[in-house]
This record gives structure tokens, sequence and C-alpha cells, in this order.
């Protein structure tokens, strides 16, 4: 809910599994029938989302910096460089909370029918995320600063190592803002003491987990990862002397050494004096509000109006259907399965950058075509790469959709189809390709700042299984890594919905493991789901989503199915709640019938 969280960087979450063989709001506008929006545009509307968009970007140097290459050719100045300390305040949540309403309300005066296609899917995105952050800030107790997935360090390391240098004003700035960090960090910490006075805590586990993160990054000093990768870039900047950079690497390894690495250090020392604050066993459900805020953050992050029941049981005939298909598929060729590594020569000789081109090469078999752009792909430092991360993608700057970067876990290439799918993922077609699409579309600036994370995940783990496809092996072996994805993740994302949004205990969660043979991993996925609730959802229930449209537009349409067109269906418009793309989806089906 913090600022610092808003900067768009996609994550693909590592699951436990490896192998599947041993206070509800109003509801979402959806879009109306065809040829019931306006004919042309609200310009009163765009000016309202203009504004919109320029207070965001005026009021977070963050946000700014990474959303826009040129902030001068929008009109827009750039903020004075700064972490704010005051975020961490209970004062911040309310005062974010009313801000969100007075947006809501501006919003909310628009008269829909007059919106034109385009404005429609803006207004439902926006009142999407503007509603819910409302409603969110009224849990300040909830917002864990150093979660173990999502943590405060592990967002300000990243925002660190992936800082665009356009010119050397943006050197200054980065040292400016690097230099506040252990104040803003000494804000999060007495916040985290607030909360865990009143029994808002981190489990034991997940304290440990994040000490074992922090040792890692602060067992380099001199050769850390910020003052290389510092250094690198300073290297390639060809507009200041070399005295200057100098002068800059030396003043960026004295606060790395001196104030950021001890400020790191403080956090584990400050977590460790805070273990065992937590008032309550297992998930948020325990805590009182806590299903109500689970619940809540869910329907957030799925873009959806269901409850965690109801989303427990939409996952859990998922994964009973899934598994079924596959047993029917064995039984009718018992002897076609392999249940062992699948067959990776085609991927041998093949680099990661040579799979990101394999996969582009191919999309021609089932997407559309998108725009040209640059990438680079490159390997973290094990230091600072978080262990449950197995890549991530740096969302472009919305005027230079061609800066792309890709960040890969060294851990990731131990298993080359794993590395291929990861790839995906972040690549083509997965969140590269669906993010340089759309922004190719000329949205509108302020659809970038917000991210419908059960679209953007579920479509990524999507398209893995569409990668699959493009491999040179066996039908058995696509069908059978397909249920792997598709079972792994939906399992995690179920048993996360059962702690956190049901309420149960360990006992209940290894009973519902046992069902699928899978007691042995209990410890692994209920202290996980405690650490960082709802953090895996949206990859399960987006893969589920996106998983049941296409079976259900395929089993209808039959021979009339166009993957072509589907796939456009589903990129146009952009990221948007999963409820909207539910009724884009059926009449896709009514219109092609």
């Amino acid at each position: 809910m913090k600022k610092i969280t808003q900067i768009v960087v996609f994550l693909f979450l590592l699951v436990s599994l490896v192998g599947c063989n041993n206070v509800k709001q109003e509801e979402t506008p959806t879009p109306k029938k065809e040829n019931t929006y306006a004919q042309t545009d609200d310009e009163s509307f765009y000016a309202f989302l203009d504004e919109e968009f320029k207070n965001m970007m005026e009021a977070d140097f963050l946000n700014n910096h990474y959303t826009l290459k040129d902030p001068s050719k929008m009109n827009i100045a750039k903020p004075k460089p700064e972490l704010k300390p005051s975020d961490y305040t209970l004062k911040s949540y309310e005062e974010d909370g009313e801000d969100a309403k007075e947006s809501l309300d501006k919003l909310e005066s628009f008269d829909i029918s007059k919106l034109s296609e385009k404005q429609y899917y803006d207004y439902v995105a926006y009142k999407n995320y503007i509603s819910h952050v409302v409603e969110l800030n009224k849990y300040p107790m909830f917002d864990s600063a150093f979660s173990l997935g999502n943590g405060l360090n592990d967002n300000l390391l990243t925002t660190f190592l992936e800082f665009k240098f356009r010119n050397e004003t943006d050197i200054k700035d980065y040292l400016t803002i690097l230099k506040q960090a252990d104040e803003y960090i000494d804000a999060a910490i007495e916040f985290t003491k607030l909360q865990a006075k009143d029994g808002y805590f981190m489990s034991d586990y997940a304290v440990d987990e994040k000490i074992v993160d922090i040792d890692k990054f602060i067992s380099k000093t001199t050769d850390n990862e910020l003052i290389v990768t510092f250094n690198k870039m300073i290297d390639e900047d060809t507009t200041i002397t070399k005295e200057q950079k100098e002068k800059y690497k030396e003043e960026n390894k004295n606060v790395v050494l001196n104030e950021y690495i001890p400020a790191n250090v403080k956090i584990k020392e400050e977590l460790t004096k805070l273990k065992g604050s937590r008032k309550i066993e297992g998930g948020v459900a325990n805590y009182p509000g806590g299903k109500e805020f689970y619940e809540l953050y869910l329907q957030f992050k799925t873009g959806t109006n269901y409850t965690s029941k109801e989303m427990f049981d939409m996952l859990d005939e998922y994964i009973y259907t899934t598994l079924m298909d596959l047993q029917k598929e064995i039984k009718n060729n018992p002897t076609g399965f392999q249940y062992g590594k699948v067959d990776t020569s085609s991927l041998e000789k093949m680099s990661t950058e040579d799979m990101l081109e394999f996969l582009k090469e191919n999309l021609e078999t089932q997407f559309p075509k998108g725009p040209d752009v640059k990438y680079k792909i490159s390997y973290l430092d094990p230091t600072t790469a978080n262990e449950k991360v197995l890549a991530y993608y740096l969302s472009p700057p919305i005027d230079d959709i061609e800066d792309n970067v890709i960040k890969v876990n060294p851990k990731s290439s131990d298993d080359l189809f794993n590395l291929y799918v990861t790839v995906a993922h972040e690549g083509f077609p997965g969140h590269l390709y669906q993010t340089t699409y759309h922004l190719n579309t000329n949205p509108h600036p302020i659809r970038d700042m917000f991210n419908d994370i059960s679209y953007s995940e579920g479509w990524a783990m999507y398209t893995e299984t569409c990668a699959i496809d493009f491999l040179d092996i066996s039908k058995e072996e696509k069908i059978y890594e397909k249920v792997n994805i598709k079972f792994g993740y939906a399992l995690s994302a179920v048993i996360d919905i059962g702690v956190n949004g049901l309420g149960w205990t360990y006992d209940e969660t290894k009973d519902y493991l046992s069902t699928y043979g899978y007691d042995d991993i209990t410890d692994d996925l209920y202290q996980g789901a405690i650490a960082d609730p709802g953090s895996i959802v949206p990859y399960g229930f987006g893969l589920m989503t996106f998983d049941n449209y296409r079976s259900k537009a395929e089993k209808i349409l039959k021979k009339k199915f166009d993957v072509f067109k589907y796939h456009e269906m589903l990129l146009n418009n952009g990221r948007r709640p999963l409820s909207v793309l539910e009724t884009d989806v059926n009449k896709f089906i009514n219109e092609n019938k």
C-alpha cells in the first residue's frame, strides 16, 4: 500500500512444488453491450485523468523517474528527489485514503453512458484500483513493511539496482535518494514496532527467512552489487569526465558501506528483537478484522467480488479437474507418459537470449504481432536475488517502450526447461510482450499506474503453457508439464486462501494436502502462506481464470475458435479486472458462434 511499492516490477514467484506425481465492495462495472458506448470521447473525462496522472507524477520522485523518460514533454514537473519517512505513520494511511476517496468521488461523477469504449475501460480499471486504495488504507496494521516476498528492503534494493542514469542530474538524484534510505528504513522500523506492540507482526519463520536474505546482501562490502552496478553504469556514461566519475564512485561507495549496509543490519537486529510479537497462531484470518481485510485484499488482487470461500471452491475444483483430465490421458495412453524430466535437447545449445529470440519467432503461430522493441537480459547477483523470485521484468517508461529489462535469478538456469518457461513468463509471450503491445496502442498514461495483477500474472502464467507448445517434444510431455504448472500454482494459491482467508490450522492444511499425497510439504506451504499472505494467489487464480476462459471458448466455438482473434481480444484494452475480462470473453464467444 505504500508508495515505494508502486514501481511496476513483474515478479515470477517460485512455488514449493516441483512435480505432481508422488467487507464486499460495490461490483465493478462491466463493459456494456455492443453499440452502447458513446461515439466520441468525453474530453472532460480525459481532462480528469490527465490531472490525476499529473498529480501522481508530481507527488513522487521515484514513480516519476521510472514511469517517464522525459516528463517535460507532458508538461509534468519532476519532483524533488526524496524518500518520505512520513509514509510510515498512521496519519499517512489516513491521508492516502482520503486523497483516494476524493479522486473516487470525482471519477463517479462522470456519466458512464457518455464515455467512449476506450474510456469505459479506463473508468472500470481506475475505479477498481482507487476504490480499493480507499478501503485498504483503513487497515494499516496489516501492511507489513518487511514482508518476506516483497518487503521494503527488497523493493529499495531493486529500485537502486535498476535506476537509470540518463544524465548527470540523475546521478546526483540517485545519490540523494540513497543517502535518505537509512532514515526511511528507520521510519519503517518504528512503524513495525508500533504494529508489533499490538501483536501484528511477522511469524518467527518469516523473520528467520528475512534474516537469511539480509545476511546474503550484507555479506559483500566493497564488492557489493550496489557498488559494482553503480560503477559499471558510471563507466558507460560518456557525458562526464574521468574525474567526475571517480568522485561519484567514491561517494556511492561511502554511502553504501557506511549508511545503506548498516541500515540493513539494523533491520536484521530489530526484527530479531521483535520475534515472538505475533499474537496469533496461523494466518491473517485469526486477527480481529483479518478475514475482512484478506477478502478485500484478494478482491483487489483478482479484480473480482468473490468471497474467499468462493475463490477457494473455484481453485479446489480446478485442481481436481486438472488432475482428472491428466488421469484420463494416462489411461488412454499409459506408455506415452514418462515421469522424468522433459526432453530439453532442443534447449541445450540455447543461451537465455537465444530462448527469448526463439519464443519471439514462434509468437506468430498463436499471437498477433506486437511492436518491435529492444530488450536486455542479465543475471542477478546471488547476494541480491530473492530466493522466492525466479526472475523479474521491469516495465519500461511509457514514453520509451524500447527500454525493456529482464533480470533472471541464477538458480533458474539449473533446469533448462524451468529457465525456458521463466523467460516465456517474463518476455514473450508474457509480460514484456503484453506490456509493450498495450503501450503501443497509445493508452491513457494513467493505465500504467496500477497493475491488475491477476490479469498480468494470469496472462504470463497462461502464456507459459502456450510456450510449451512451441517446443519439439512429445504431446504427452507437453500435457504433463502444463499440468505440472497448473497444479503447482493453483495448489499454492488454494493453501494461501485456506490459511489466511478460512483460518486453517496446520493440521487442516496437512489434511488437505494429504488428499493429493503432499502432506510432506505442509511446513513450506503453511509457513509460506503466513509469511506473505496473498502473494501467490494472483498467479494461481489468474492462471485458472485464463485457462478456464480458453477451455470455455474452445468448447463452445469448436472449429470456429480462432486463436489469433482470441488472444487479440485478451490483449485489447490492456490489464483489467478479471470481472471485466469475463464479460469480454463471453462477448467474443457470442460474436463468433
